[in-house]
C-alpha cells in the first residue's frame, strides 16, 4: 500500500507517521511536490490537505489536477481542517470515479482505521 500525504504542516505529517510506521508513505508539503510525486508514482491512498502554503494552489487544486490528467488513486481522504476546503475537494470528485472521504483530523488515525470508512 503506497499512500501520498499532501500537508503542509510538518507536525501533521510527523503525528501520521508515528501512527503508521509500517506503511509505505512519501509527504508532499506543498501542490508542486505533490503534482510531481504523483506524475512519477503509482498511489494507492492519498491524504489530502486543502490549505497549503500561503498564496499558493490549495488541496482542491490538486484534485483538479488528478481530475484533468486522469491520475487514479483507490481512495483520497479529504482531512483538511477547512470544512468548506474538505467539503469542496469531496464535491469536485463526486461521481469522477474516484472513492473519497470527508474525514478531519484523519491523520491522527491509524490507516486501517480509517480505510474501514470506505
Amino acid at each position: 500500500m503506497k499512500i501520498l500525504f499532501l500537508d503542509d504542516d510538518e507536525f501533521r505529517w510527523k503525528k501520521f507517521k508515528s501512527q503508521n510506521p509500517d506503511v509505505d508513505a512519501t509527504w508532499a508539503p506543498n501542490y508542486h511536490a505533490a503534482t510531481k510525486l504523483v506524475d512519477e508514482n503509482q498511489y494507492d491512498i492519498a491524504y489530502l490537505d486543502h490549505d497549503l502554503e500561503f498564496y499558493q494552489p490549495t488541496g482542491a487544486d490538486f484534485v483538479n489536477y488528478l481530475i484533468d490528467k486522469k491520475i487514479k488513486i483507490g481512495k483520497l481522504i479529504c482531512h483538511s481542517m477547512n470544512p468548506v476546503g474538505r467539503a469542496n475537494m469531496v464535491a469536485k470528485l463526486y461521481g469522477t470515479g474516484y472513492s473519497a472521504i470527508n474525514m478531519p483530523h484523519a491523520w491522527e488515525y491509524g490507516v486501517n482505521n480509517v480505510l474501514k470508512l470506505f
